[in-house]
């Protein structure tokens, strides 16, 4: 079993180094994955003290209030940077009462909905609920104020034809439901829209505005993932300067212009987005955060050799390198990092290439085929290393 290694990079980067409350939702495919990317999420974020709370035998009806009566009194304590990541688990078994033998949303599914802001503002810590896909899709259908409101949502299937199941078989049939994700991100903007028509617009509370900031960042993002990228910018504007007027942190700001200069990337104005790039930059190295450094760095690299000017790209290449290889110097059991190690050299190689500077190539590209060959040992199934590898050979 392999996690799409950039799905789990995207997740990293969003996790990492936090400074404020997050709240997030993590979707699964089956338990192995579950397992799985939690080892790796461990070894990924040590600057984090786990907790984990197991749901299954217990059935809650407020989150917030058994996490203020359950956790340790240190969780709870307020910090300048956040110390501590809350893993939710087995939600799932929450979610359902039964009238009749028929499976039906439980009163913990609205409950959410009214416990959002309480679970941002009162509980200091990264809140991590995971679901598999069958309560997801009831918990986006019944509680979509609090899952359009979390701060990040990310999906990781199972292998072809695995879905995670709890035990009931009304919960299973559950999993049936086909989604056409064209249709559903359509239906995602259209109800992003109308959650922001209804903001009372007279209200200028922090909480109105962070729920108006949050529900414009989501639409931007949405608008991104069906190509409208000229309404993802005009959104991606709004969100910063509802950011900027909550004094939110470097990193938050900096992650705005990063996903901004990504969309700028897709109308291909390469000028706004290297710009924005830059920006997000200057706001990461003011935050010292090495892991979104890392990744700004190989973005202004690539656009850099795309737009032809290898010699920026060459610099940025070359930071992106060394500072993977200190990330992957201080956790060399960890594979995402691995792989990022592996990805900089090739980028480097390929670019010394293009230079003509075959000698300084071939150097990187052994050490990419070095550290690919050690992944595929050790992941035989995943076939994207195995092409990779074959053609840097």
């Amino acid at each position: 079993m392999t996690l799409d290694p950039d799905n789990l990079a995207a997740l990293h980067f969003a996790l990492a180094d936090r400074h404020k409350s997050t709240v997030g939702l993590v979707v699964v495919g089956n338990q192995q994955v579950q397992t799985q990317l939690y080892l790796e999420l461990k070894n990924l974020l040590p600057e984090y003290q786990f907790v984990d709370l197991d749901f299954k035998a217990t059935p809650v009806v407020s989150i917030f209030h058994y996490l203020q009566e359950n956790l340790p009194p240190q969780v709870l304590e307020r910090k300048d940077k956040v110390t501590h990541l809350i893993n939710v688990f087995g939600l799932d078994y929450s979610f359902f009462s039964y009238e009749n033998g028929e499976a039906k949303p439980s009163p913990l599914v609205q409950q959410l909905n009214m416990e959002r802001e309480l679970i941002f503002r009162e509980i200091p810590a990264i809140v991590l609920i995971w679901l598999g896909k069958p309560a997801y899709l009831t918990f986006r259908r019944y509680a979509s104020d609090f899952s359009d409101w979390v701060s990040v949502v990310f999906e990781f299937g199972g292998e072809k034809g695995e879905s995670y199941q709890p035990d009931t078989e009304q919960i299973r049939n559950l999993a049936e439901i086909k989604i056409d994700n064209t249709s559903e991100n359509h239906q995602r903007i259209a109800d992003l829209q109308d959650k922001l028509n209804r903001l009372d617009k007279g209200t200028h509370t922090a909480r109105h505005r962070r729920d108006e900031k949050s529900l414009c960042l989501l639409l931007a993002q949405a608008y991104t993932a069906v190509g409208e990228y000229t309404k993802a910018s005009e959104q991606y504007a709004l969100t910063l300067r509802l950011a900027e007027g909550l004094q939110n942190t470097g990193t938050e700001i900096g992650t705005i212009y990063f996903y901004w200069a990504e969309n700028e990337q897709h109308r291909r104005q390469y000028e706004i987005a290297e710009n924005y790039f830059e920006k997000a930059l200057t706001y990461f190295e003011k935050d010292e955060s090495k892991k979104n450094l890392s990744v700004i760095y190989e973005r202004l690299g690539s656009l850099y050799e795309y737009l032809g000017e290898l010699g920026k790209a060459q610099a940025f290449f070359e930071k992106d390198y060394k500072l993977a290889e200190e990330l992957y110097a201080s956790n060399p059991r960890n594979e995402s990092l691995k792989n990022g190690l592996a990805v900089s050299y090739e980028k480097l190689g390929g670019l010394y290439q293009s230079q003509g500077n075959l000698s300084k190539a071939q150097d990187f590209f052994e050490k990419f085929n070095q550290l690919t060959e050690e992944l595929c040992a050790s992941n035989p199934r995943n076939e994207s290393l195995k092409n990779g590898l074959a053609i840097s050979y």
